[in-house]
């Protein structure tokens, strides 16, 4: 049984290369958010849209609309080499404690969701016991753990009446605000 870890800021990770490079390793494909229109190779300038053009250059890759953000879709493909090294190359600024230049990702193994980065720093991890051990071998701190495994932003990507409360209740925007209110309210005490 997987659970979902939860790390804020990947940029104070000691051992976060290692830990990234696990997760690649491990993975056979991903999702990535961009905004848009997924015909438009053009750079608009967004930062939510860093890499948008090189993604939708790689081979075998399909789009589908993302309901979870307006006007948003996802690029879904094999983790192939010349995908490892997109990523490599625009989350390589957080190995040495810089901000990663992409906004929302996944890693996934086949259909079960490895590790995801929402918001460029925020790190969730769906692993085992087995797993956990390995992360935490690598001194990865984990910030809060939840007792079910985070969905797939495909799942996400459903038409409107498809997505019930459920799935929306597993939408990682939804954990970051109830940990900031968690936070504020010991702050507050």
């Amino acid at each position: 049984m997987k659970k979902s870890y939860i790390n804020w800021n990947i940029q104070r990770l000691k051992t976060w290369k290692e830990c990234y490079e696990y997760f690649l390793d491990n993975a056979n494909n991903f999702s990535i958010i961009f905004q848009g229109d997924p015909n438009d190779f053009g750079d608009d300038g967004s930062l939510l849209n860093i890499g948008k053009k090189e993604y939708l250059s790689l081979h075998n890759i399909k789009t589908i609309k993302y309901n979870g953000m307006e006007n948003s879709f996802l690029v879904i493909g094999e983790l192939t080499d010349e995908a490892k090294a997109l990523f490599y190359k625009y989350m390589s600024p957080s190995f040495t404690g810089g901000r990663p230049e992409l906004w929302s990702f996944e890693f996934l193994s086949d259909d079960d969701v490895l590790m995801r980065i929402d918001d460029k720093n925020h790190c969730i991890f769906n692993l085992t016991d087995n797993e956990l051990k390995i992360i935490s071998s690598m001194g990865i701190t984990i910030d809060n753990s939840y007792d079910e495994p985070m969905i797939s932003l495909r799942n996400v990507s459903l038409s409107e009446n498809d997505i019930d409360d459920h799935v929306k209740l597993k939408d990682i925007s939804k954990l970051i605000v109830e940990n900031l209110i968690d936070q504020i309210r010991k702050t507050n005490k």
